[in-house]
């Protein structure tokens, strides 16, 4: 039975007049459920199997759908319904015999007369005529789809809509959904993206009356209506970023829900093991006391009386993290064991009620790390001309960290594919940006990255553990068929528990296209360094200030060409729980299309020009060269809140060159090796082990005395990488002392400035 599970974040909702017959608990965050399936539809000009259009208008003022079933027994507001039409400015209603004109979208608060009695709103979506600038995208469509088995089904209506009135570019999904059995309606919010004239993403967002009106006087609306805010940036296809669940019936003085769990998935033995949750209060009276309780493994319940007070809301629903004052302390016994823990509270205020229970999973490992690399994913477009300026950074970084790999994900020109579409959708913060192994680092409020942060959170992440190595093994390349074979393989070094995926890019340097036009930025990159833009930027001291505002034939590199997998990766290729040593390979094959050459023709007026660091527009193969593209793989954490989505560990290969057993990216170094050396800055130590030890990685002066902490704890066997800021010390002759229960070593470096 596909559901909504209930992730709840940020809290924020009222209802306006009587609480008799609906009480709205809104949801923020990220539900696991339907939209991680992802046979979901974005707007994409084919809808996927099961989806049934309704109806469809480009420009056209709003008007009413035809009559539709629901298809099961659903009750509104207490009474039998059984068939809805929908307007495509948002509003549903179940009043057939209705002799209102379909609502514009100038909207305003419920209850109101431009709306029929029995209708949930979303009302304000917006229909205009689409351009050519995003006409891959169907518009303005309402679609239908129902999920689930008998008895427990629910029915999507999707509003899918071209342009609004703060965007003037962009789209925007809202979906009413009906579930069968409980007789709730949920009002999803999944995504607004937006790009102006100049093709910047616009964070503008358009307002909404978002509600139920159940007659002509009485309504139900969400706190902020009319102008309840679309959230830009998140994905239809991974997560709803927010929702609103209408429950019929008076709201219970107490109910206390539990709606996720707050406690890791693993842990090192090192440390102790908090057990904390979300819990809500759904009832009109404040939960001043409770007894939290926990079972591990279905032992002893361990009790706590100290809560954190949940005030009570009349509708309002309230939600904080409860944390229990026992941490579970691990044995060594622990490590490796998977721990079922039941978690529950009762004697609510001092009486009878409890809350429902809620199950979670923990593994304690040993801490031990494999060789850890990086993966920065730039998101950019040829249309941005500060992107080039990205690209450039991006370059520079990968020259100095062999351990970083880096991607681009393309947005509106040649070089566009649907599964990076996704992946800019939920991360763009505007062109270019970067996500540094898709981490949500400490401070920082998005994934997505402005450029000037890549090196340093590349850095850190340099040195975070990982329990997983990532390699290639078994490649082969049929040159006639231009079909390559290859094994992923993930090896544990450590006990980890997740839902851990395998992801496979495919990806292509120098790619070019033909000129199309002197400003066409299909392929050519538009330049905003450049002095022969309007406005310059940089100053002329960049390196692209001397360079042409469109470069035509611009090398793009690191093209994410495909994806091999969904965009978050394949699941059941990795058990949920992964034992240390554990080895999982899934094999998979690719087929390159066709080389594309440009000729001189493709140029006009601008042949022969070669810059072997920016642009050719010599004739001859241009794109889906096998000697120039790659395969990258990694492991990933998978979680339908994109920020708490985590890259472990990441490899890339060269897709056609033949190579051994295994591919592995490793520094060739015996003992250990300091790089570059003389240093100014990030500096890279490499160090082999033979057996899986503790290690202690330090930075000493000429006297012996310790200046620097480095890295200290497990390592497997193997080569491994770990990484210091040279930035603070002064100029003179340093020593990088390295200790391992294997012995020891210690190496000069200088630092130059």
């Amino acid at each position: 039975m596909k559901k909504l599970l209930l992730s709840l974040f940020a809290i924020s909702s009222m209802m306006v007049a009587n609480a008799q017959y609906y009480y709205v608990v809104n949801h923020g965050g990220n539900p696991k459920g339907l939209n991680t399936d992802f046979e979901y539809s974005t707007g994409n000009t084919s809808w996927p199997a099961g989806w049934n259009k309704i109806y469809s208008t480009v420009g056209a003022a709003p008007a009413w759908s035809a009559t539709q079933n629901i298809g099961f027994a659903f009750m509104f507001n207490g009474t039998p319904v059984t068939s809805f039409k929908v307007s495509s400015s948002g509003v549903l209603t179940f009043d057939a015999t209705t002799t209102l004109a379909a609502p514009s979208v100038a909207h305003t608060n419920l209850p109101s007369a431009l709306i029929p009695k029995k209708s949930i709103c979303a009302w304000g979506l917006q229909t205009v005529a689409r351009t050519s600038f995003f006409a891959q995208y169907q518009t303005n469509d309402i679609v239908t789809k129902t999920f689930g088995t008998a008895g427990n089904r629910q029915l999507w209506i999707q509003f899918n809509q071209y342009g609004e009135p703060n965007l003037q570019l962009g789209w925007t999904y809202w979906s009413i959904v009906l579930e069968e059995g409980t007789n709730k309606i949920y009002i999803v919010d999944q995504e607004t993206q937006g790009v102006n004239s100049s093709g910047s993403s616009i964070t503008a967002k358009t307002s909404l009356t978002v509600g139920i009106q159940t007659d002509s006087v009485t309504a139900y609306q969400v706190t902020g209506s009319p102008n309840v805010a679309n959230l830009a940036g998140a994905s239809a296809l991974t997560g709803d970023n927010y929702f609103y669940e209408f429950n019929t019936g008076t709201q219970p003085t107490i109910n206390m829900r539990i709606l996720g769990s707050q406690t890791p998935k693993t842990t090192p033995n090192t440390g102790t093991v908090s057990i904390a949750v979300n819990a809500a209060n759904l009832g009109t009276a404040a939960i001043s006391t409770a007894t939290f309780n926990y079972s591990i493994n279905g032992g002893p319940t361990v009790t706590s009386t100290n809560i954190t007070p949940i005030s009570g809301s009349v509708p309002n629903v309230n939600v904080v993290t409860e944390t229990h004052a026992t941490a579970f302390v691990p044995a060594l016994s622990d490590v490796g064991v998977l721990k079922t823990v039941a978690v529950w509270f009762t004697a609510i205020n001092g009486g009878a009620a409890t809350s429902d229970t809620l199950t979670l999973n923990f593994v304690i490992n040993k801490g031990i790390t494999g060789n850890k690399h990086v993966l920065i994913e730039e998101g950019s477009g040829a249309w941005c001309g500060y992107c080039v300026d990205g690209h450039i950074i991006l370059r520079d970084i990968l020259a100095q960290n062999p351990n970083v790999v880096g991607v681009v994900h393309h947005n509106a020109d040649g070089m566009v594919n649907a599964n990076s579409d996704i992946i800019n959708s939920l991360y763009a913060t505007g062109y270019p940006y970067g996500t540094v192994d898709k981490y949500l680092f400490s401070g920082q409020t998005t994934v997505g990255l402005n450029r000037g942060q890549w090196a340093s959170m590349a850095a850190s992440r340099l040195n975070a553990p990982t329990p997983v190595n990532v390699s290639i093994a078994n490649k082969t390349f049929n040159a006639t068929t231009r079909t390559v074979d290859f094994d992923v393989k993930a090896d544990f070094v450590d006990y980890y528990y997740g839902d851990l995926r395998v992801n496979v890019y495919i990806v292509e340097d120098y790619v070019r296209g033909p000129l199309v036009s002197a400003t066409s930025t299909t392929w050519n990159q538009h330049n905003y360094y450049s002095k022969y833009f309007s406005t310059p930027q940089g100053g002329t001291t960049h390196e692209l200030y001397n360079q042409p505002e469109y470069f035509y034939g611009y090398r793009h590199n690191h093209v994410v060409r495909n994806i091999l997998t969904t965009p978050f990766g394949e699941s059941g290729v990795i058990s949920p729980l992964s034992a240390l040593n554990d080895s999982k390979t899934k094999h998979y094959s690719y087929t390159l299309p066709a080389i594309v050459n440009v000729s001189d023709a493709d140029f006009p007026g601008y042949t022969n020009i070669d810059s072997s660091i920016y642009q050719s527009t010599k004739a001859g193969p241009a794109q889906n060269k096998h000697y120039d593209s790659k395969i990258v793989a990694f492991i990933s954490i998978y979680n339908p809140d994109p920020t708490k989505v985590e890259i472990l560990n990441v490899i890339e290969v060269p897709l056609s060159f033949a190579t051994g057993v295994a591919d592995v990216k490793t520094s060739a170094v015996i003992g250990a090796k300091i790089y570059p050396n003389p240093t100014s800055g990030i500096t890279q130590v490499d160090f082999n082990l033979t057996s899986t030890s503790n290690v202690t990685v330090e930075v000493i002066d000429l006297v012996g005395k310790k200046i620097m902490d480095v890295k200290q704890g497990a390592f497997a066997n193997g080569t491994h990488s770990v990484y210091f800021d040279a930035t603070d010390l002064n100029n003179g002759v340093y020593f990088v002392n390295i200790k391992s229960s294997e012995g020891s070593a210690t190496q000069k470096f200088v630092v130059s400035k």
